[in-house]
């Protein structure tokens, strides 16, 4: 019996000599033995009382323990009013973006290193402002996202990109939701717009060189992303607008106008030899779809038939019914993005002139294939971007086809081919003898021509497809007329080019 009772006194001894320490002195899981951090911080004491803690990380890893957040806040303060206010302000600072607090609850009385964990902030700049990050999305997914000063200057800075695209009367019309008319005059209007990617404006810290501060800048990144490799071209003497695009990917003079808005404010401003000008056309994050109406007068080219008659002579030929043009209003819906044209349909057209076509009679065997003189378009749906003389030693004329950059390619009269080949120059070209003095050249052809020499083409015929071969820096069609082997300017003779440029 006395040996239970020993027994039964040393188990409640030993029970309490483990339980007794703990209930006075509180263990924390999570003490760290030796020291942590950056400063070598250690453990002074253990305390009754839990109490915060804050542990001040940098891409993941501990920089130290901050004993009072409430001075690293009045730090915070101080640094902004000294350092930042001026260029950032009624706003406020933090940590920089790859930093972060994680607040813990803990016994632990760690080394007060406050001061050199602020001391640590100011040596690296080690904070982050607190401005609105813009992101781009596309089907749910962000694929581009900056940081502004403020929505105030995105917004300006969009409202200024779209103003590239959109007149500025048009653009408060859509936006302040007014209705737009369908167009009835000749030209073209604006009916509406949309941005095709979601843009999310939030709350966001960044540091000072991730801030875009200006509008410039905000309209910079809106116009080119990313993209800091702008190509520039120097202006030589004789260079016009339109010379200098067709030299350059093709861009339009709208195009360099827009690129080039702080250096050309006129289409028909005179270019100083040495200005350097953009040539780079935008590459936004963004695109911007732009809906217009055109309405526009089109010729209705007359077609010829030519039919055998056995009472006139071989090789004699007799215009019975000579040949009259038409006209026609049509009203197109077009499809614009970030200015350039995308898509076009044609809505609606009325003919406002009828033509009569053209027959020939001629003696048996005998088509020589004669061009009547008056000449059709080389492309459908036809925009001149280079007309005869746009730049020094230019005897031809590029033609585009508005709504189809690689179209067709048409005989302008009747005629038969004379040649077809490659030159560096022209690249694919045909050359079509009329018969009546005239000749016509078609060049930077997407393919050799397949018709053989000889052949036999009426007005209209498809000759090839619009390409960019040889000397060409973008789609279009070079277009010559020869008179007696001397080139002359087709549209002040032979074509109506009325409204074409």
């Amino acid at each position: 019996m006395k040996n239970l009772i020993a027994v039964t006194v040393c188990l409640v001894l030993s029970i309490a000599i483990v339980i007794v320490p703990s209930f006075f002195y509180p263990s924390y899981e999570g003490v760290v033995a030796g020291t942590v951090g950056d400063f070598n911080q250690t453990v002074e004491m253990i305390t009754s009382d839990v109490h915060k803690v804050y542990k001040l990380y940098q891409d993941q890893k501990l920089i130290g323990i901050i004993k009072d957040k409430t001075y690293m806040d009045e730090h915070l303060n101080t640094v902004y009013d000294k350092k930042y206010a001026s260029m950032f302000p009624n706003t406020h600072i933090s940590i920089a973006s790859n930093m972060y607090l994680v607040e813990e609850m803990s016994s632990n009385v760690y080394t007060d290193v406050d001061a050199k964990i602020m001391q640590y902030l100011d040596d690296h700049s080690l904070y982050s402002i607190a401005c609105k990050s813009i992101s781009f999305s596309n089907e749910d997914e962000e694929y581009a996202r900056i940081f502004v000063k403020s929505e105030e200057i995105y917004q300006e800075a969009l409202q200024k990109y779209l103003s590239y695209f959109i007149d500025e009367s048009t653009l408060e019309a859509i936006h302040e939701h007014q209705t737009i008319s369908n167009l009835m005059e000749y030209g073209e209007m604006t009916m509406g717009f949309k941005i095709n990617e979601t843009i999310q404006i939030a709350d966001a810290y960044a540091s000072v060189g991730e801030i875009k501060t200006t509008e410039e800048e905000v309209l910079r990144y809106l116009s080119y992303g990313d993209n800091e490799s702008l190509e520039y071209y120097t202006v030589e003497e004789g260079d016009t607008l339109a010379s200098i695009g067709i030299q350059n990917y093709g861009l339009t003079v709208e195009q360099l106008m827009r690129i080039n808005q702080d250096v050309i404010t006129d289409v028909n401003q005179k270019l100083t030899p040495g200005t350097k000008l953009c040539v780079t056309y935008f590459t936004s994050p963004i695109d911007v779809y732009v809906y217009k109406q055109r309405l526009q007068k089109e010729t209705l080219f007359y077609k010829t038939s030519v039919l055998e008659d056995n009472t006139v002579e071989t090789g004699k030929t007799v215009v019975r019914q000579i040949g009259a043009n038409g006209s026609k209003n049509v009203l197109y819906h077009e499809t614009w993005v970030n200015g350039v044209l995308n898509a076009g349909q044609e809505l609606s057209s009325v003919v406002t002139a009828a033509g009569q076509d053209e027959v020939i009679a001629i003696g048996k065997n005998s088509d020589l294939g004669i061009g009547s003189g008056n000449l059709a378009y080389p492309v459908e749906h036809p925009e001149i971007i280079c007309e005869y003389g746009c730049y020094t030693g230019f005897e031809s004329i590029d033609f585009i086809n508005r709504y189809n950059r690689w179209g067709n390619v048409l005989a302008v009269d009747t005629g038969s081919i004379k040649e077809k080949g490659y030159t560096d120059e022209l690249g694919n070209y045909v050359i079509i003898d009329h018969h009546n003095g005239y000749q016509s050249v078609y060049g930077h052809m997407y393919l050799p021509c397949s018709l053989e020499v000889d052949t036999i083409v009426r007005k209209g015929d498809v000759i090839g497809k619009i390409g960019m071969t040889g000397k060409a820096t973008g789609p279009h069609l070079t277009f010559s007329i020869y008179k007696d082997d001397e080139p002359i300017n087709a549209c002040s003779t032979l074509m109506n080019c009325e409204d074409l440029n």
